[in-house]
């Protein structure tokens, strides 16, 4: 674990953060609203705006600079051979083959934030620091563009910030979340995802659950097969995937669900039950944990307890599926 001081300079800065630990070899991302500090934190990690880089790093800001000249000129800049290798095997796999010899000054949004993508991810710093880096991705890109950050990221010491929560839970390892300048829980993803720490920060994340497994995409529906139980959703997805399934999407009942029309459907039993306010949050071990959001008129009405046996289903129009 690496912890860091952040000591952001007075200069009006909503940021209060201390320290901030980070797990070495995995990514972290910073998740927030708007206005949180998320981008304080990040230039002041990468020594951006005065002072000295807290870690040895390259920062990849929201927006994508580039020089004039040809987009494969800009590729390469600043980068050792090895590196530009790299690079070039990174454009490629971002579906840059073709604008190389393009001048840069002729490139979208899409394909500029992709090229300088690929020549950050290509940089031997030990640390990547990277600022909503799918801010200007075409939706029809997404998916691509996650799958090769994902590969790129895996088993590397990173910190992503995004307010996105589909990038969070394609890229994430951990996630910390922050709001008026503060981080106000951070775990693993999952964890963080079903269980937050206060109504706060469901409101900011939202509570929801992940399953994580092998997508097979087929007919614009990706089946994830996750260690104990698969799940049908949105999304095309070949290889290694997560599903995001949102709390207050889950269906539970009392027996089974045969005949009803969601696609996904388990059986299992009440292991914990949370009041929250005007809502009460269930969770069942369906072979694996996944929490459901019903009203406290509802969970009263099906006698539901820790125990009891309960049924739970989602629509498959309800799931989002990611690359992982």
């Amino acid at each position: 674990m690496t912890t860091v001081s952040v000591s952001v300079p007075e200069d009006g800065s909503i940021v209060n953060l201390p320290s901030l630990d980070l797990e070495d070899g995995a990514v972290t991302v910073l998740f927030g609203p708007n206005g949180a500090g998320k981008t304080t934190v990040l230039r002041y990690l990468a020594g951006i705006g005065g002072g000295n880089p807290v870690l040895d790093c390259f920062y990849q800001p929201q927006h994508s600079y580039l020089f004039r000249g040809l987009a494969g000129m800009n590729l390469g800049l600043g980068l050792n051979p090895e590196e530009a290798g790299m690079a070039g095997t990174l454009a490629n796999r971002l579906g840059l083959r073709g604008v190389l010899a393009e001048p840069a000054g002729q490139l979208s949004g899409g394909e500029r934030q992709r090229l300088v993508l690929a020549r950050s991810l290509s940089k031997r710093a030990e640390w990547a620091l990277l600022d909503e880096p799918l801010t200007a991705i075409d939706h029809k890109d997404r998916e691509m563009v996650l799958e090769v950050l994902g590969s790129a990221l895996s088993g590397r010491s990173s910190l992503v910030v995004t307010h996105d929560l589909d990038v969070a839970v394609a890229l994430a390892d951990n996630l910390a979340v922050m709001i008026g300048g503060k981080i106000v829980q951070r775990g693993p993803l999952k964890e963080v995802l079903r269980s937050p720490d206060s109504v706060e920060v469901a409101r900011v994340v939202g509570v929801g659950n992940i399953i994580e497994g092998k997508g097979t995409a087929e007919a614009g529906l990706t089946r994830v097969e996750g260690a104990h139980i698969s799940v049908v959703g949105r999304g095309s997805v070949d290889g290694p995937a997560r599903a995001l399934i949102r709390a207050e999407s889950m269906i539970i009942g009392l027996g089974d669900t045969k005949g009803s029309s969601e696609r996904n459907r388990w059986s299992g039993r009440v292991t914990r039950i949370t009041d929250r306010a005007s809502v009460v949050e269930v969770e069942v071990d369906v072979g694996e944990l996944v929490v459901a959001m019903v009203t406290r008129g509802a969970a009263e009405e099906l006698g539901l307890a820790v125990g009891s046996a309960v049924s739970v289903s989602a629509k498959a129009t309800s799931v989002t599926v990611v690359p992982a």
